[in-house]
């Protein structure tokens, strides 16, 4: 009786998964009536027993071995379960009367525990349209407190149809999970609703491995549902900020609006007509950008004109359009036009004269009588800027009505002078003024035309006003001076002098009269001077006698276009024999 009749084994009932609590068992059947207890049961990792178990692994506890006739029992209790358990275990039993050891061994088999799987889709919320770049995410995800050795995943991917996707598809790209990553992905370059339907419920399986045959793989799977919704239009659209002023600052932006994620840039032409020609936006010699947002989704071609120039007017277009087709060869129907989009807008750059100076004055400014002649002056001031040929013209308007000049009334002219490209005057002449027609508010209108080519520039004007009073012209002041006393046959003279107002633009007809015998003759005068405000008129007797008495009248008239205004002085003479007097 010896060693050789004790039977030695270890049980494992099943292949455990990580995670699990999980029994190995030991048991040693001695002879029967063998009345011997076991010295020693050790579960070591090697041979030699100098590995041992429980005390390399926190996770293993040993039961004390329990006796059941002649069956011994040791179990080896693993909780949890990890990857790294699976390897070979050894049970080595010490029987001291026979003073030998027996012992064997085991592998474990452990499998994987299931992977947890989820699917991410980018983008993850917001409508999903179709020509655009989607793209699922995989990811298995094990515990590594469980699964602590390397793994490595493999993918299977199911089509709304139960198809299994290959990994050499263009448009629906399969990205395999590499190296230890445990991540897979599915990209729609691009998703479609057309020929290719791709809407529907996608399931994505990770099956976990790893390089140890002791290990067995699981895996596990997830489903994740994609609506499709049709692509929606792209816009063009242009704005403006600034002013549309000649030397002030606008920017002129067009603005270009997609889905987000469209698998093609858009086309973008951007350029400007004008009255003689097409430029593209790159050949405008003004600084301009392009950018894009965060999403790519809006583009913007920005312009930026400062200062505005007169050549900068005209019509801008900005036009956009894209084509997405398949990737595949030219013999796949798949390769057909999928989308096509195009969109357009214009901005019409009609450009403003800067601002005109209108500045009015006044010939004087003291009190303005009918009958003199007087003017009003209009300068009119373009600013340097205006590099262009121009026309000015120019309307006065008194109180809101056009003055009428020429023809309509031959007392007021108008003169219309370039001093030189930026700067012309205007004057409106009256000869002479009218009291009855010519006061109130007069208003000098300009208005600064561009010759017909230049058709995106807009016509500026400008006013500036005053106002006047004519009053009626006074009555001609008369005064008669005398000699004095003289004797008959000697010579005598009587002076009609005649005041009237200051610029009078004619001199007033002065006549002698003398009335006799109840009959008025009259009286040739023999000398008249005139000075800018009086007139004098000279009666002159070389020889006094007794027919020259009688009553004198001085009259004096003005006449000028409606204006006629008379005034009399008379002198009366007694003439007495020795002396006469008047």
């Amino acid at each position: 009786f010896d060693i050789n009749h004790v039977d030695i084994s270890i049980n494992i009932p099943s292949v455990p998964v990580a995670g699990d609590v999980f029994n190995l068992s030991c048991v040693i059947v001695v002879p029967p009536n063998f009345v011997e207890n076991l010295t020693s049961v050790r579960w070591t990792y090697d041979l030699e027993a100098s590995r041992d178990v429980t005390s390399e692994n926190n996770d293993a506890t040993l039961v004390p071995v329990v006796r059941n006739g002649d069956i011994f029992t040791s179990v080896l209790t693993l909780d949890p379960v990890k990857t790294t358990d699976a390897r070979q275990y050894y049970c080595q039993a010490t029987i001291l009367v026979f003073g030998t050891v027996d012992r064997t061994n085991r592998d474990l088999n452990v499998q994987i525990h299931p992977p947890s799987v989820s699917i991410l889709a980018d983008p993850p919320t917001g409508p999903i349209y179709e020509s655009t770049s989607y793209l699922l995410t995989c990811t298995a995800t094990v515990n590594t407190t469980i699964v602590d050795t390397p793994v490595t995943a493999s993918v299977v991917w199911t089509d709304p149809s139960g198809n299994v996707m290959s990994t050499n598809q263009a448009r629906r790209q399969v990205i395999p999970p590499t190296g230890n990553s445990l991540v897979s992905m599915l990209l729609f370059q691009p998703i479609d609703t057309g020929y290719n339907n791709d809407g529907g419920t996608y399931t994505c399986q990770m099956i976990i491995n790893s390089g140890n045959s002791l290990i067995a793989s699981n895996q596990a799977s997830t489903t994740h549902n994609v609506t499709i919704q049709s692509l929606p239009p792209i816009t063009v659209d242009f704005s403006s900020v600034g002013s549309v002023e000649v030397g002030q600052s606008l920017t002129i932006t067009c603005t270009i609006t997609t889905v987000e994620r469209l698998v093609v840039t858009p086309m973008i032409t951007f350029f400007k007509m004008n009255d003689t020609d097409m430029e593209m936006l790159s050949y405008l010699n003004r600084p301009y950008s392009i950018t894009t947002d965060d999403t790519d989704s809006v583009t913007n071609y920005t312009l930026i004109l400062d200062p505005v120039r007169f050549e900068d007017a005209g019509m801008y277009t900005c036009m956009a359009e894209f084509n997405v087709t398949g990737f595949n060869n030219t013999n796949d129907p798949s390769t057909a036009t999928y989308d096509y989009q195009e969109d357009s807008d214009v901005f019409t750059l009609t450009v403003d004269f800067p601002p005109v100076i209108v500045t009015i004055s006044k010939e004087r400014d003291d009190t303005l009588y009918a009958g003199t002649p007087f003017f009003i002056k209009c300068d009119i001031m373009l600013d340097p800027l205006v590099t262009i040929p121009v026309t000015v013209t120019n309307q006065w308007t008194r109180d809101g009505t056009n003055v009428p000049v020429g023809l309509s009334d031959a007392t007021i002219t108008v003169d219309l002078n370039m001093i030189n490209t930026l700067h012309y005057n205007a004057t409106l002449m009256f000869y002479p003024l009218d009291n009855a027609d010519d006061s109130g508010m007069y208003t000098c209108n300009v208005e600064v035309t561009a010759p017909n080519s230049y058709m995106y520039l807009r016509n500026t004007s400008a006013s500036a006003n005053t106002s006047i009073a004519v009053n009626a012209a006074p009555v001609p002041v008369l005064e008669i001076v005398s000699m004095g006393i003289t004797e008959l046959g000697e010579e005598y003279m009587l002076n009609c002098t005649v005041t009237v107002v200051d610029r009078l633009i004619v001199s007033p007809v002065i006549t002698w009269t003398k009335r006799s015998a109840n009959r008025v003759i009259s009286v040739p005068p023999v000398l008249m001077t005139v000075s800018n405000v009086m007139s004098s008129l000279y009666l002159n007797f070389s020889s006094l006698n007794t027919s020259d008495a009688g009553l004198y009248t001085c009259e004096a008239s003005i006449n000028v276009s409606q204006i006629s205004i008379v005034a009399r002085s008379n002198e009366f003479w007694n003439l007495p024999l020795i002396s006469k007097q008047y």
